[in-house]
């Protein structure tokens, strides 16, 4: 099968139109985009790719997010240090020790306790949000170490180590495979699912 789409979460509508004006939802079996947006506002992005696909006669087409991350200031990746293209130097921590991008030194093992439980808990939070809203696919990104300008996306330290995003996202997994959303628990914002042995999981 053929994914097509963008790798971004802001599309200008007439980029849209002519996309589906020269056939891409004929010949494409799905739509792709990213992510890196709160939670709180997945329904109504999912919704802009939704009401779109609906206006040209496609309000079933699979939709899939390829890139489901956090901002990456959830944890910063830098040491404080300022360098310059003139002073690349970065003393501190190993392997590999940090290193200059943007006049910063970057390159952190490991997030703060703080920033680890807050990175997981936006990575968790958009996979349910994903769920409750029928993406046919949510790939949560990423899994190896990635540090982009002074923040991380990882899922593991630099080190190679889990950090608690990854063990929160195999439970998220675990608990909603298979699930199907039957709702909101009224005045709450909690998303009920109705899980494969009939029982009843309510996800914040």
């Amino acid at each position: 099968k053929l994914l097509c789409g963008v790798v971004t979460d802001s599309v200008h509508d007439a980029w849209r139109d002519a996309a589906a004006d020269n056939g891409l939802l004929e010949v494409c079996d799905g739509f792709s985009f990213h992510s890196y947006r709160s939670p709180a506002d997945e329904e109504r992005l999912v919704g802009i790719f939704r009401n779109w696909l609906a206006s040209r006669g496609s309000p079933t087409f699979p939709l899939l997010i390829t890139e489901a991350g956090t901002q990456s200031d959830d944890w910063k990746s830098s040491s404080g240090q300022a360098c310059s293209a003139a002073k690349p130097q970065c003393a501190g921590e190993t392997p590999g020790g940090y290193y200059c991008y943007n006049n910063a030194c970057v390159g952190k093992m490991r997030p703060t306790y703080e920033e680890d439980l807050i990175y997981a808990w936006d990575l968790v939070a958009k996979a349910v949000e994903h769920k409750a809203l029928g993406l046919q696919g949510s790939f949560a990104f990423v899994l190896f170490y990635y540090a982009e300008k002074t923040g991380s996306f990882s899922m593991t330290g630099r080190d190679g180590t889990a950090l608690r995003a990854l063990a929160a996202m195999q439970q998220a997994i675990s608990v909603l495979s298979g699930a199907v959303y039957i709702g909101d628990l009224p005045n709450s914002g909690w998303r009920v699912f109705n899980t494969t042995d009939d029982g009843l999981v309510a996800v914040v």
